[in-house]
């Protein structure tokens, strides 16, 4: 009879020590590193049990966790050395007579593997790790007389923008960045987002397709020259007359046509990209190019 009661009580202690721990296994920070590994912090919330220590148990799918780490009475635990896209984590407790409490439910992570070629930074560069359904910003920055040629997610394209965030993470991701000189002109243009550049004296106009540009009045043009004031333009849009013209901050909107020797001006406000209008000095006439 006393041994059957030793045994009753012994087994209510057993199930008040597994049963008062409900852990939330958090991520607390993932520390980007510039090769394909890297580390992850977790942490949760400590047992109301009679706690003697942690197992932290991952592996790259659920419930199969592969490596078992024991942290002792910590409620934080540093995953090194991280390379597959996902990973699958919980946490257990034990108490001093070696009974384990549940798994708790499982925390998933998932890297994010950032990129930048020459000319540039992302931020963060590296791999990091994010936990399902969270959110991470990147910024591109292109270094001093550079600007940004494309950003790259999971291979494709967004453009050349100077931020990217991946909403409701479900999956591991890429994301990389490309830059090219800029030319003298474009340094002092002011960066409008989305390949836009803004010149006081020239206007808007996009570099996403250099060596080209997309003019907002006046339409595809190829720049070429080192000033940081004025500028030759190859202009596929001016019929018969060779495409060359020359502009700069103190004559815009009067342009020089090279094939015509003469200068005309630009009517921004009665134009669009595919109909521009030009006064010509030399004949006194509008011209349509």
């Amino acid at each position: 009879m006393l041994k059957c009661i030793l045994i009753e009580k012994i087994s209510r202690l057993r199930l008040n020590f597994i049963y008062l721990l409900l852990m939330s296994v958090f991520l607390m920070m993932s520390s980007p590193q510039a090769a394909s590994a890297a580390n992850a912090d977790i942490g949760w919330n400590a047992s109301s049990g009679s706690v003697a220590g942690y197992n932290v148990y991952y592996g790259t799918s659920s419930g199969n966790y592969t490596t078992t780490l024991n942290v002792g009475n910590a409620t934080t635990a540093t995953l090194q050395n991280l390379s597959s896209p996902v990973y699958y984590i919980t946490v257990a407790a034990y108490s001093a007579s070696s009974y384990m409490s549940p798994l708790s439910s499982p925390l998933v992570i998932y890297a994010l593997n950032a990129s930048a070629g020459a000319g540039g930074a992302i931020s963060s560069s590296g791999t990091s790790f994010q936990s399902s359904g969270g959110s991470k910003t990147f910024t591109i920055t292109p270094a001093s007389g550079y600007i940004i040629s494309d950003v790259k997610v999971d291979g494709n394209s967004v453009g050349p923008v100077l931020s990217y965030t991946f909403s409701k993470i479900a999956a591991g991701h890429t994301i990389s960045a490309t830059f090219l000189p800029a030319m003298a002109l474009w340094q002092s243009a002011t960066d409008m987002g989305g390949g836009w550049q803004s010149l006081p004296w020239f206007g808007s106009f996009n570099i996403s397709s250099s060596p080209w540009i997309y003019h907002s009045t006046l339409g595809w043009l190829y720049p070429l020259g080192t000033s940081t004031d004025s500028i030759w333009f190859g202009d596929p849009q001016w019929d018969g007359h060779g495409g060359w013209w020359w502009t700069g901050s103190s004559t815009y909107p009067w342009i020089y046509s090279n094939a015509q020797h003469a200068w005309l001006y630009f009517d921004a406000a009665a134009s669009t990209p595919t109909s521009r209008l030009f006064w010509n000095s030399s004949t006194k006439k509008w011209e349509k190019h």
